[in-house]
């Protein structure tokens, strides 16, 4: 098995512009849901959401359809890259839920006679701008070798996809950028309140009293290596990663979260890392109440002894669609870095026998001990990782 290094990291959320600024106060267990109106989109949906201030929300730039998610995921990718000495090969791996679906809005806003005008916006409703134009931005010598599509684990996909390639490179070492991400979208806020999954106020993963998830924005990136940087001390590795697709309902989770069960074992199989030996979770933990409960439903069947801490980032960085599994897989970098575990977004203890929640203050893990890593989708998809620290 060969494993991947992480080199380097990127991102941009409600929490902050840039990777820093977005731990910092995520471990200090900071939270800003706004209105949905304060986004400017241009459909009044009664509900909370994450929105980023001042993030430029318009169509346009170099390549005419450009948005607000493009803007995001170009920004992480950026940092992402930054120090890295040589990306004449690199290779990109990335993942959206809806891209710049708004597009629609955008066109349905406009004159009729103008709209006709914009014939690039008419066929960003054919094609995502997102993987199309990355490349380019990124610089003339990368490559996009895919660009995924399975809602909410869309990123952890192309982590995936990342990872199995990386065991076709050989002894040749590979440079890759796994970067996810998506912008607020009128029509996808719509369609979450309507389904009823919206939180009426603050999102609570894993509590009592949770009603919802906060539809957010931003845009995640882990610059990965096949080799680790020179003079690195204790560098973090990706070791394994389980998929699952467990098809139960369109937009439910099963229950009994027996095939996410599955792509949690499958991935500590591929890491080498026995059940015991996992020294933290960061779930999906949507704070839905039927997500919670599938998770919190295999935790304890896996961990049914143990006190394993778990958290979530949903009560502060809300859900962020596409981008939600690699932001948790950017914060298990940072957490194996600090030794600790950052908080859930709840007051009190979980509403789950077995799944100890890590609330209030970060919390120190057991040295040496990897974290599993769980995002899930729409259809049933699930993808899980695992890193750990050494060479």
């Amino acid at each position: 098995m060969r494993h991947l290094y992480v080199v380097g990291r990127g991102a941009c959320s409600i929490l902050g512009a840039d990777h820093a600024e977005t731990v910092e106060r995520l471990f200090s267990g900071a939270a800003l849901a706004r209105s949905f109106q304060e986004s400017g989109i241009g459909l009044e949906v009664p509900a909370l959401a994450g929105v980023i201030s001042g993030l430029d929300r318009r169509l346009g730039g170099r390549f005419r359809e450009e948005g607000a998610a493009f803007r995001l995921v170009d920004a992480a990718s950026r940092e992402a890259l930054r120090g890295a000495h040589d990306c004449r090969r690199l290779r990109i791996y990335g993942g959206s839920n809806h891209g710049e679906t708004d597009v629609l809005l955008a066109l349905s806003q406009m004159e009729q006679g103008a709209a006709q005008e914009e014939p690039r916006l008419w066929e960003a409703l054919l094609r995502d701008p997102l993987p199309e134009r990355l490349p380019s931005s990124l610089g003339p010598e990368t490559r996009l070798e895919a660009w995924t599509y399975s809602a909410c684990a869309s990123a952890m996909h192309a982590l995936a996809f990342a990872l199995l390639d990386a065991q076709e490179d050989g002894d040749e070492a590979s440079l890759v950028l796994v970067v996810g991400g998506d912008a607020l979208s009128g029509i996808g806020m719509a369609g979450f309140y309507r389904l009823g999954a919206s939180t009426r106020g603050q999102c609570r993963p894993f509590h009592a009293d949770r009603d919802g998830l906060l539809v957010s924005e931003g845009a995640a990136a882990l610059l990965l290596s096949t080799t680790a940087a020179p003079g690195t001390p204790g560098p973090v590795r990706l070791l394994g990663m389980g998929m699952s697709c467990d098809a139960f309902h369109p937009t439910q989770p099963d229950p009994e979260g027996a095939v996410l069960e599955r792509a949690m074992r499958a991935a500590l199989e591929q890491a080498g890392v026995r059940l015991t030996d996992v020294g933290g979770l960061i779930l999906h933990g949507t704070g839905t109440l039927a997500n919670d409960a599938a998770e919190a439903s295999v935790c304890a069947r896996l961990w049914p002894a143990a006190s394993i801490p778990v958290t979530s980032l949903k009560g502060a960085l809300g859900h962020t669609m596409g981008a939600s599994g690699l932001f948790n897989c950017v914060v298990a970098v940072e957490a194996l870095q600090r030794g600790r575990l950052p908080p859930t977004r709840v007051e009190g203890a979980s509403a789950f026998e077995g799944v100890d929640l890590v609330t209030g203050a970060p919390r120190p893990l057991r040295p040496g001990a990897p974290l599993l890593v769980s995002a899930s989708g729409f259809g049933g998809n699930n993808v899980c990782a695992v890193f750990g620290v050494g060479r």
